[in-house]
């Protein structure tokens, strides 16, 4: 399981990954981010998917299961895989989870994500206009 550091690193979790087959099984690859400019992808995970809830943006991710405000997040959180060579089986779904890391001091963009996965031997990507703006690390005074 990848370590999630020191806590120190904002994230994003709104994006909810659902396999539509009812046959095929998806293996999970990598998370790219589209137009990113100052930020790239950190450690990646999959996290089990609950009505009504998922982690939105901006929160770092917690070295403890209980560091989340919420405890569905937490419990979410304790049981979290690590996203490369996952499987969702037909019909699953769970939240992608990741960390946001940076090239540079108090800046960064992206303008979406793109997740690669393979379904038997295809190589396939979807993307998420889910962008960042002005991430900034919990420890930074950019004033």
């Amino acid at each position: 399981m990848q370590d999630p550091g020191d806590g120190r690193h904002p994230s994003l979790g709104t994006i909810t990954l659902t396999n539509t087959s009812s046959t095929d099984e998806v293996v999970l690859k990598e998370v790219r981010l589209i137009g990113s400019d100052g930020i790239r992808v950190g450690n990646t995970y999959l996290v089990p998917a609950l009505e009504f809830v998922d982690f939105g943006g901006g929160f770092s991710l917690p070295p403890k299961p209980e560091g989340f405000p919420y405890d569905s997040q937490n419990e979410q959180w304790a049981a979290r895989t690590d996203f490369v060579d996952a499987i969702l089986l037909p019909g699953e779904e769970a939240n992608l989870l990741f960390d946001i890391r940076f090239d540079r001091p108090c800046a960064g963009s992206s303008k979406g994500v793109e997740v690669h996965y393979k379904v038997g031997s295809r190589r396939l990507v979807t993307s998420s206009n889910a962008g960042m703006e002005r991430v900034l690390r919990d420890d930074e005074d950019c004033s």
